[in-house]
């Protein structure tokens, strides 16, 4: 194994609780990129997770786990989902489960809805708790284009289905959309709420329009 290699091992073996791919391994040699050099950096992942010392988590996904009293540590569905999708990529809550998170309901959906900005990602079936995920497209350009947050789509989500996913009557859905936009800790903002309304259903600006 070359020195270069056994210094990306000993780095690997060093970090706990984080993602590893072959890009991840890109970065750290400063060689012209070949596919020799990937196939190569592709076995050592390959041989680490024949080791125990990686779990493989999807094609080209591994994580390098944290020992726990209860065995090695496990990423979570929301941590392997961003991590696929990339940092740019909006995700919302939506439907029932997006009114429970934001405390608009006390009902507990069997199932969370998750709101993508991007294609649904493949290969993630067996990942942990991914049967309790469902993952739907938006295909509502703006979102991503204002740079939303997670909690700012949401709230988006949540404008569209008050109606059937609140349980605080409509006087009392538009006070708790106040209180949440006047939370300094929250960081909504508002003009890129506004900003974002133009691919959004008609009703999410009629309903805004209610609270701000």
């Amino acid at each position: 194994m070359a020195r270069r290699d056994t210094d990306i091992q000993e780095l690997i073996l060093s970090s706990e609780d984080r993602f590893w791919q072959l890009d991840d391994l890109k970065e750290l040699t400063p060689e012209p990129d070949d596919t020799s050099r990937r196939q190569q950096q592709a076995r050592l992942l390959q041989s680490l997770c024949v080791q125990g010392e990686l779990v493989r988590i999807r094609r080209g996904l591994y994580w390098r786990p944290r020992p726990t009293i209860v065995g090695p540590s496990r990423p979570t569905f929301d941590q392997v989902l961003r991590q696929v999708v990339g940092k740019d990529v909006v995700i919302a809550a939506s439907g029932v489960y997006a009114a429970n998170l934001l405390g608009f309901s006390t009902q507990v959906p069997p199932r969370a809805t998750l709101a993508l900005s991007c294609r649904i990602p493949t290969g993630l079936e067996g990942i942990n708790h991914c049967g309790n995920v469902l993952l739907d497209r938006r295909s509502r350009r703006r979102r991503q284009e204002q740079q939303l947050s997670d909690l700012e789509a949401s709230l988006l989500e949540m404008l569209e289905c008050w109606t059937r996913c609140s349980d605080l009557g409509e006087s009392g859905t538009i006070t708790r959309f106040k209180r949440i936009l006047a939370m300094k800790e929250a960081g909504v903002r508002i003009e890129k709420l506004t900003a974002a309304l133009p691919t959004e259903p008609q009703v999410i600006s009629e309903r805004l329009r209610l609270i701000i």
